[in-house]
C-alpha cells in the first residue's frame, strides 16, 4: 500500500491478492478519484492484463476507449462483434460493418466525396465459397456474370453478350446495315 497523506490525497494501492486455494496471487493497482479508491489495473496469475476489468478473459482485456497515435501492427485477426463498426475519417465518414439485424456485411460511405475501389489490375467481385459474379479489368472489359457464367461484357468494338435477349418493351435500333 502507498500512500502519500492522510487525507487521501495522492492514494495508490498496490495489492497481491490471493484469488484461490493453490496460492495463486493476482496483482492490483487502485487509484482513488472524486474520494472513491477504485481498482484500475489487475493482472491475473495466468498473465492476462485488465484494464477497468476485475478479471480479464484475454492477455490484454481493456473495458473503455483505447487512443492509440503511431502505427498499430496486428499479427493475427482483428474481432469486432456484429453490429460495431470500423470509424475511419474525422467524421466517421466511411464506416466497414456488420448489420445483425440485416445480416449484411456492409461498406458506407457517408461523406461528400465518391467511394472509389482501385485495383492494380482491375477490381473482382466474387461470391463466398467461389464463382464471378463481376470483374473489371483495368483498360479493358467489365464482364457480368449470372451463376459463374459470364453473360454480358464490353468490348472494344462495343457489348458481347452470352446467352439470349429478353426484352418486355420496345425497342429503337439504329445504325444496322444488311
Amino acid at each position: 500500500h502507498m500512500f502519500t497523506d492522510g487525507n487521501g490525497r495522492g492514494f495508490v494501492n498496490l495489492n497481491a491478492l490471493n484469488n484461490s486455494t493453490n496460492a495463486s496471487a493476482d496483482f492490483t493497482i487502485q487509484t482513488r478519484h472524486s474520494g472513491t479508491a477504485a481498482e484500475r489495473l489487475r493482472i491475473i496469475s495466468s498473465g492476462n492484463v485488465g484494464i477497468n476489468s476485475t478479471s480479464p478473459t484475454t492477455t490484454l482485456d481493456v473495458r473503455g476507449t483505447v487512443q492509440v497515435s503511431g502505427i498499430s501492427t496486428f499479427s493475427d485477426d482483428v474481432t469486432i462483434v456484429d453490429g460495431k463498426k470500423i470509424l475511419l475519417g474525422d467524421s466517421d465518414d466511411l464506416q466497414i460493418w456488420h448489420d445483425n439485424a440485416g445480416g449484411h456485411s456492409r461498406i458506407d460511405d457517408t461523406g461528400t466525396g465518391n467511394l472509389v475501389l482501385r485495383g492494380a489490375s482491375g477490381i473482382l467481385l466474387e461470391k463466398y465459397g467461389g464463382g464471378y459474379m463481376a470483374n473489371f479489368t483495368n483498360d479493358g472489359s467489365v464482364d457480368l456474370y449470372y451463376a459463374a457464367s459470364k453473360k454480358f461484357e464490353t468490348l472494344e468494338r462495343g457489348v458481347g453478350i452470352g446467352g439470349s435477349i429478353h426484352i418486355d418493351n420496345d425497342v429503337n435500333v439504329a445504325g444496322i446495315a444488311t
